[in-house]
């Protein structure tokens, strides 16, 4: 069944014991049509309805619309969650532009948007469970989904699994694509969308530059680096970066001894000097020497607690500005 030259199914019938004759032919041409013209209508429907969230996702964001009340109206016309808390979870496609655009062109890419949508929307609904398939909302903005889920207040762990099953969901549509995804904070009016968008957006891209493509984080484990983002100027935090580790980036390019990377694998691992020695795969005495190098060219201990804190926001603050 073909329609606009795009092809939407197929109708398959047994000739085994017969033959069609003319007339059986013409009325399953004839059924071909009928259904093609069925499914042509209900996507049709369905566009229409996603071009309504978008242009109400659009006025939110804009400031457009400001009352709550006609907020909850049109939200509720679109299936939106209404009268309960959410998250918006922000699942950005990971370098989408270069890989299904510019490898399989425009029209294969917004199939491929068409089906992720519907991917995250059936994975959302399976997290939920029965009963809650209209409690949420998905649409595509640019290369990334922007969903509404119900939350629990007081937990984080339902706005993160969700997004967890929007990555698996676009993976399994494209194995090619990876997602990094960001989570805000708890929302309680449709009005305040547009903040929380900018949340899980913030945290989306802040998981991308410290974890790469693939990456996760709830705007809570990220809130410091996202504060510092937004309200103080990109020259300022690249001096205060250059200021706390210049002397171990200078060493680090001079030696091609990975300081950086040992300090921060060194607090990830909280501070264990056997867990920092096995995941960097180090004996302990080389590790032994590479921190007291460290402490020399800062000039601080790294027991020293206040020194760690500013190592620690130095270290992947530093890593976002280089991947943002």
């Amino acid at each position: 069944m073909r329609v606009k030259r795009k092809v939407l199914g197929y109708i398959a019938v047994s000739e085994k014991n017969k033959q069609l004759n003319d007339m059986e032919l013409t009325a399953l041409e004839h059924a071909c049509t009928t259904v093609a013209l069925e499914i042509a209508k209900q996507q049709a429907v369905l566009e229409a309805s996603k071009r309504l969230e978008m242009d109400f996702f659009d006025d939110l964001l804009d400031g457009s619309v400001q009352v709550e009340e006609v907020a909850e109206r049109r939200a509720r016309a679109l299936g939106w969650p209404v009268g309960r808390p959410f998250y918006v979870i922000v699942a950005h496609v990971d370098d989408f532009e270069e890989k299904s655009v510019r490898a399989e062109g425009e029209h294969f890419a917004q199939t491929v948007k068409q089906r992720m949508v519907r991917a995250a929307e059936q994975a959302i609904a399976l997290q939920l469970g029965p009963g809650h398939e209209q409690a949420s909302a998905v649409l595509m903005r640019g290369d990334s989904l922007v969903c509404l889920v119900p939350a629990t207040e007081g937990s984080t762990q339902k706005g993160v699994s969700a997004a967890r099953a929007v990555q698996r969901a676009i993976a399994g549509v494209d194995s090619k694509l990876t997602v990094s995804a960001g989570v805000s904070g708890v929302c309680k009016e449709i009005t305040k969308v547009p903040s929380a968008y900018r949340e899980a957006r913030s945290a989306a891209s802040i998981s991308r530059a410290l974890y790469g493509g693939g990456g996760l984080a709830h705007i809570n484990d990220v809130a410091l680096y996202a504060l510092l983002l937004e309200s103080v100027e990109r020259p300022l935090l690249d001096s205060f970066c250059k200021r706390v580790l210049g002397p171990l980036l200078e060493y680090q390019e001079e030696t091609a001894v990975p300081l950086i990377e040992t300090l921060e694998t060194l607090i990830s691992c909280n501070g264990s000097r056997l867990k920092t020695a096995r995941k960097l795969f180090i004996h302990r005495n080389t590790l032994a020497y590479r921190l007291r190098k460290a402490e020399e060219l800062l000039g601080k201990g790294l027991a020293d607690s206040e020194h760690l804190l500013t190592l620690s926001v130095a270290l992947k603050l530093q890593r976002i500005l280089s991947n943002c």
